[in-house]
């Protein structure tokens, strides 16, 4: 009876997050889009030209539902809850980066508020979350310094650096590692296929963050359990 709850509950919530993704980041103030003293355009004022409603709500609803309910099937309504809640701000994240090669700092701040979901009541997980805020700040940092040393440029941007700061923060040191390392191959093999298929450069910038988020997700609903970060217990 409990696992009928739980899809009964899952498929409108999986509904409602995606359809209100994609309005959201219709929404999104043009200001948050720009860089720092940098007025927002044309484009960025036109909030219809950022995103067709159709397909992609009824994408990002599949998406959800089925997250919500294998999580809360197998973890519990909780933890499918709060990865959910994550996950949608990381989804508006990446689609900042996918269009406009930014990230709002806003979202970053929510995503690491939402830090607050994943905190039990143990001094041993908060020490890990600790630990894996200064373990995304040093992976970070090591791919900033190895852009520059090989391509004389950052190898990720600020907000990135962020964003790693903030999943440390959230998953811990075995979670922002295994973010890093699914990250690293999933955008490894996009960026050679769009370099292939564009006869683009791999110098040309990129964005990083859909690629983040993709990680995110596997690690959120299928690894966490198996790194032995146990959430909720």
């Amino acid at each position: 009876m409990k696992y009928v709850i739980y899809v009964t509950l899952s498929l409108p919530l999986g509904f409602f997050l995606g359809n209100i993704l994609v309005y959201i980041f219709n929404r999104i103030p043009a200001k948050w889009l720009c860089d720092y003293n940098e007025e927002p355009g044309e484009e960025l004022l036109n909030t219809e030209v950022r995103m067709r409603s159709v397909p992609y709500k009824y994408i990002f609803s599949a998406l959800f539902s089925c997250c919500l309910i294998y999580l809360s099937v197998r973890y519990g309504g909780e933890y499918a809850i709060v990865s959910s809640f994550a996950l949608f701000v990381m989804y508006l994240a990446a689609l900042c980066d996918w269009k406009y090669m930014i990230v709002p700092d806003e979202l970053v701040i929510l995503l690491t508020a939402s830090t607050i979901g994943f905190l039990p009541m143990k001094l041993r997980i908060f020490r890990e979350l600790l630990f894996g805020f200064l373990a995304g700040v040093i992976i970070s940092l090591a791919l900033f310094a190895l852009g520059k040393l090989l391509f004389r440029k950052p190898g990720i941007g600020g907000a990135d650096i962020k964003l790693y700061s903030a999943i440390g923060l959230m998953t811990g040191v075995r979670g922002v590692i295994s973010v890093f390392l699914l990250t690293t191959v999933l955008s490894g093999l996009g960026f050679f296929l769009s370099t292939v298929v564009k006869k683009g450069s791999f110098k040309d910038q990129k964005p990083l963050v859909p690629y983040m988020a993709a990680a995110l997700t596997i690690y959120l609903v299928f690894l966490f359990n198996i790194t032995e970060f146990k959430i909720f217990i």
